[in-house]
């Protein structure tokens, strides 16, 4: 599923898929890795933190405009801050699946098209 963040006014799909996540890890492995609890719940540190992995989650067509967390976080205006943490936790929400998600991806042919 994708979800809508705001970058310096314009709106950027993010979602979790295969290569998100390659890219997820190897981004934030280049910049000393994922955030410490203490830091995304840190009032100094959290913004810096959310914008660490909005940045490490960019689609690679929109990496090349913000080389850097830094260049992520001068471009996302203020008011912008909440949604995109909102699509943060989201994302995070897809990472970990559900029960229900497990089942169904994990469902055979049924019993009907074994038996005979």
């Amino acid at each position: 599923m994708s979800h809508a963040v705001k970058i310096g006014g314009r709106e950027i799909l993010i979602s979790w898929n295969q290569e998100t996540s390659k890219r997820f890890n190897f981004r934030l492995s280049n910049i000393g890795g994922h955030p410490t609890k203490r830091e995304l719940t840190t009032p100094a540190t959290s913004s810096a933190a959310v914008c660490k992995l909005l940045w490490a989650l960019l689609p690679a067509s929109e990496i090349g405009r913000y080389p850097s967390p830094e260049d992520l976080f001068v471009a996302i205006d203020d008011e912008d801050s909440e949604r995109n943490a909102a699509a943060l936790l989201a994302i995070y929400a897809d990472m970990t699946p559900t029960a229900q998600k497990k089942m169904t991806s994990e469902k055979s042919h049924s019993q009907e098209s074994n038996s005979e």
